[in-house]
């Protein structure tokens, strides 16, 4: 296929040991973008200059924005990149994560066929920092519900619409894994204002939650790899987990669907019990006041009395 109107916006920090790699999986697409924006976020080692030198041969622009300030996540490069693409279409890849061949090609007969539907997602598995497919982290393995072969259409497009996938979504921050899994219309993130740099590092969560509206188009083939090491930002982040209730309180305000309320409570007690179950009483408690001012004191205040009981015995051992 002709290069078609697409923009593929690449956030970087400090990418030098994998962005020629990322790159290389855009450039080695069925269907070429018009273009490669890559954002970086005022790195310290050699990314620019792996950028430049990618670009010269190119048969189409590699644009490189420097940012002369960091900005703490990825929010920001990626707004400030989409900002300035020339494209319908935006796909987003972080720097250290690689395209599968028919990504974009996919992505964009999903969007051609589905003309009401603003965000493609699809499947993906994680890689290690040498490129190794890790056993057991395919998305359609752990989320039995992608999976189900009879709910992809002949295309191998899903269609996830309405209350019972926005539930989906909403309870699994981590299912579409990634910015990396957002390809959409450029006109949708203007409508709902970008990424939000607040939401810092479940800026994709949150994106999905907000564009959900007319649902989300699932791709059932493999469309990416997601590289875990250990610089990855959601995993040096601290309090994660307080960071993630703290957004799905505000989207259930923001968004006001009647159903979120509920699913917020459901949520918090869940996560209120995984930090006990860590010894993380402090987040517990806190956590726990969050549930009762959400309208269900009862169930806040017994599980405030189980993470002080439990942090007594840890103490007085």
């Amino acid at each position: 296929m002709k290069n078609r109107d697409v923009s593929v916006v690449v956030p970087a920090y400090n990418g030098e040991c994998f962005i020629k790699e990322t790159l290389e999986s855009i450039s080695n697409q069925s269907c070429p973008p018009k273009e490669i924006i890559v954002v970086d976020d005022c790195s310290i080692d050699s990314t620019r200059t792996v950028v430049r030198d990618f670009g010269a041969s190119q048969p189409y622009p590699v644009r490189l924005i420097a940012l002369q300030r960091n900005s703490g996540g990825p929010a920001n490069p990626m707004n400030i990149g989409i900002a300035a693409a020339e494209s319908k279409y935006i796909a987003v890849l972080d720097h250290d994560d690689l395209y599968c061949t028919n990504h974009l090609e996919s992505a964009l007969i999903a969007m051609e066929r589905h003309p009401d539907a603003d965000l493609v997602c699809g499947n993906y598995i994680d890689i290690d920092s040498s490129g190794a497919e890790l056993l057991g982290t395919a998305s359609n393995d752990v989320y039995a519900y992608l999976n189900d072969l009879e709910q992809y259409d002949e295309c191998g497009i899903m269609r996830c619409f309405g209350d019972g996938w926005l539930k989906e979504f909403f309870y699994a921050p981590g299912a579409q894994r990634s910015c990396s899994n957002h390809f959409f219309r450029k006109e949708a993130w203007d409508r709902i204002g970008g990424y939000r740099e607040s939401a810092r590092f479940a800026s994709d969560y949150d994106f999905v939650l907000r564009i959900f509206g007319s649902g989300i188009l699932w791709l059932q083939e493999l469309q990416f790899k997601k590289r875990t090491h250990s610089s990855n930002t959601w995993r040096t982040s601290p309090d994660l987990e307080k960071q993630l209730s703290d957004l799905q309180c505000e989207l259930t305000k923001q968004l006001g669907n009647p159903s979120m309320v509920q699913w917020n409570r459901d949520a918090l007690k869940d996560r209120i019990r995984r930090m006990r179950w860590k010894s993380e009483y402090r987040i517990s408690r806190e956590l726990c006041l969050r549930l009762i001012r959400s309208g269900d004191p009862l169930s806040g205040c017994i599980e405030f009395s189980k993470s002080l009981l439990g942090d007594y015995f840890r103490l007085s051992r």
